[in-house]
């Protein structure tokens, strides 16, 4: 588990991780019957240049004026953001929005087009090209919802495209988002991702 704290809420992680991991465990531990049947989340969409659509979901903060903050969740490998139905009732205590975007390739998000300029796969983008692909639509996604100060969550996988999203923000100064911190629980470790690091 490593995390950078957050200048206003030094525990605010922390917390996150730990009933993360309560929640996780409660469930696991509960006898399995159909008589609890977690709350949907709405599917939403994003189109985005007029040629992709981005699916994501969001529980909004109870209170209107939170809702420019926002817990952005990056999901481990085979997730998507139907994961916020597990999740929401473990990080909704905070005053802030939650969010999870699908990565492209991930329905409803479109494909991204391959990228000439990095190796030839074929139809589908590579690595790299997908986690800068999927950076570009959570800031779209942020754009849209009016989000200006985030906290990136990323479990596993979904290290690389929290730390490429928090790079994005930093390196643009047009992006009107603050990071206000950033975690990475269990991050995924490659050679072949070591610049995925560098913030």
């Amino acid at each position: 588990f490593l995390y950078a704290g957050s200048r206003t809420q030094p525990n605010f992680h922390h917390n996150i991780w730990l009933q993360t991991q309560a929640q996780v465990y409660e469930r696991k531990t509960m006898p399995t019957d159909n008589s609890e049947q977690l709350p949907t989340i709405p599917l939403r969409t994003l189109e985005v240049n007029n040629t992709r659509l981005v699916g994501y979901r969001v529980v909004d903060a109870h209170d209107p004026a939170d809702r420019c903050s926002a817990i952005v969740y990056f999901y481990p490998l085979s997730g998507s953001s139907m994961v916020l139905d597990k999740l929401s009732s473990a990080l909704g205590r905070y005053r802030c929005s939650i969010l999870c975007v699908d990565r492209p390739g991930i329905a409803p998000t479109s494909a991204l087009a391959n990228n000439a300029t990095k190796r030839n796969v074929g139809p589908v983008a590579d690595d790299v090209h997908r986690i800068e692909g999927h950076s570009q639509d959570v800031i779209a996604v942020l754009r849209r919802l009016n989000i200006s100060k985030v906290y990136l969550l990323g479990v596993c996988l979904g290290h690389p495209f929290a730390i490429q999203v928090a790079r994005d923000i930093r390196n643009d100064s047009g992006i009107a988002i603050e990071i206000m911190g950033i975690t990475l629980v269990a991050p995924f470790v490659s050679p072949a991702f070591a610049g995925s690091w560098k913030v």
